[in-house]
């Protein structure tokens, strides 16, 4: 790899400070603090002067730090299944250094609420090191000034479940929507995954949706992967942000029953090139594979990890039925739409039986069997709401737009998603999309986030 990850500055680990636990009138307050030299640059607001220009002048990020920490405790309070009433903060020190106040109506959620201060911290504690990383790459020349680079910010998964997660999601860097919104789940790509974990049986989705990105820098969704992928050194070093991170969230205040930390899912070749380092894979170092599957000890670890690899969650957005007559977006390599979806369902069914402690083994071969060619009834609904669900030009009617018209599409064609008609081209889905009419939530229209950045500079 290109640089070896280099320190311009001591991280200023912080001192967990448990101020208390306050009762009154039915609620009750949990108060902590965090405190870190880097504080202010770990929750991004227009405070920070670093934050470039193109983030200052959007709607949708805090003002202040104060009103940044408050927005994502409340997110992953929410993400986590706890009920609070109440999120005060304030700042001190400069901003290094925060008072977090949360008051929850429920007695019973309290010892998980009083979690958060510890799991807090040292989630600063780790992001600290990825800011530190990110003040090397900009020092160092085609590093952060890439000519490639568009739009980068640094950001740290924030607002994610943090303390009920059942897994944790290695993926390649947050699309910038997420940061102009700030809403880390708010984008193109977990609209899609989370869908996909519920068809594969997964209830609460997002209780796995605990991210940590390989290069915590938020930028445009395309374009990009080259020049942030020249940033790897500076996160993945044993030390660094990557591993750091990966040690907090995966270890989660109340621990696992099963001897192990959380399980690990790795989506995404830049994501697998990382993991295969991080774990040492096959004593060389190489990515691990799509449907590769494994337990290791990351580095710093005394609990092994167990992982399931797979594709990038946006894997069907590039595929389409054998002998789709759009070659402009779906060449003879790309029409595996079907065998695409058999291997995101399989690996949602994985991740969530290593989450209850399963073999990595046993979980692939019992999940390969359930979700296997020839794709049944489950496999062509979720196929036919991916299928071009992008409206790629002239090819939109592909896309079932609602469960509804997927549903009733399979059931017309012996649940055959890629059944084509007379002319032997894949059959189209608009007679059915008529049925969206939003009269039950199957026949409302699936809608993905909206883009949240602003080009207005």
């Amino acid at each position: 790899m290109g640089h070896n990850l280099l320190k311009v500055a001591a991280v200023f680990w912080g001192v967990l400070s448990f101020i208390g636990v306050a009762f009154a009138a039915g609620n009750t307050t949990v108060t902590y603090s965090l405190s870190n030299e880097q504080l202010l640059h770990l929750f991004p607001n227009k405070a920070d002067q670093s934050l470039p220009t193109f983030y200052q002048t959007q709607s949708g990020i805090p003002a202040t730090l104060a009103q940044s920490i408050q927005l994502y405790t409340q997110q992953s309070l929410k993400n986590d299944g706890l009920p609070f009433s109440k999120v005060a903060v304030t700042t001190a020190n400069n901003g290094t250094s925060a008072t977090v106040s949360i008051t929850t109506p429920v007695y019973k959620t309290l010892s998980k609420v009083k979690k958060y201060g510890s799991m807090m911290q040292n989630f600063v504690n780790a992001g600290a090191t990825g800011w530190d990383s990110v003040l090397a790459c900009q020092g160092a020349a085609g590093c952060w000034n890439n000519p490639a680079a568009k739009d980068w910010a640094f950001f740290l998964p924030l607002g994610l479940p943090v303390v009920e997660q059942k897994a944790v999601t290695f993926l390649n860097y947050p699309p910038n929507d997420s940061l102009c919104g700030s809403n880390y789940l708010a984008n193109f790509t977990m609209g899609r995954w989370n869908r996909l974990m519920q068809a594969a049986g997964i209830k609460n989705p997002i209780l796995y949706d605990t991210i940590v990105d390989a290069h915590p820098i938020a930028a445009p969704g395309s374009g990009q992967a080259s020049a942030i992928n020249g940033t790897t050194s500076y996160f993945a070093a044993s030390s660094g942000y990557d591993n750091s991170m990966l040690g907090v969230l995966t270890n989660p205040p109340s621990g696992t029953s099963f001897g192990q930390t959380l399980p690990v899912l790795v989506l995404g070749s830049p994501a697998q090139q990382v993991f295969g380092q991080l774990i040492n894979y096959q004593g060389t170092g190489k990515p691990v594979p799509v449907s590769g599957v494994g337990t290791a000890t990351l580095p710093g670890q005394t609990k092994p990890t167990a992982w399931i690899a797979s594709s990038h969650p946006d894997v069907t957005t590039y595929q389409c039925c054998p002998g789709d007559t759009d070659t402009t977006h779906c060449p003879a390599d790309s029409q595996q739409l079907i065998p695409s979806e058999i291997t995101d369902l399989t690996s949602a069914c994985v991740i969530q039986k290593l989450s209850l402690g399963a073999d990595p083994d046993s979980a692939k071969a019992s999940c390969s069997k359930k979700w296997k060619n020839p794709a049944g009834h489950n496999v062509c609904v979720q196929a036919r709401l991916d299928y071009n669900y992008t409206a790629f030009d002239n090819n939109e009617a592909m896309a079932c737009k609602c469960p509804y018209a997927a549903e009733q599409f399979c059931n017309s064609n012996s649940n055959n998603a890629c059944a084509n008609n007379a002319s032997n081209q894949p059959l189209s889905c608009a007679t059915f999309n008529l049925q969206c009419n939003g009269s039950t939530p199957d026949r409302t229209p699936i809608k993905y986030p909206a883009t949240y950045c602003s080009t207005t500079k």
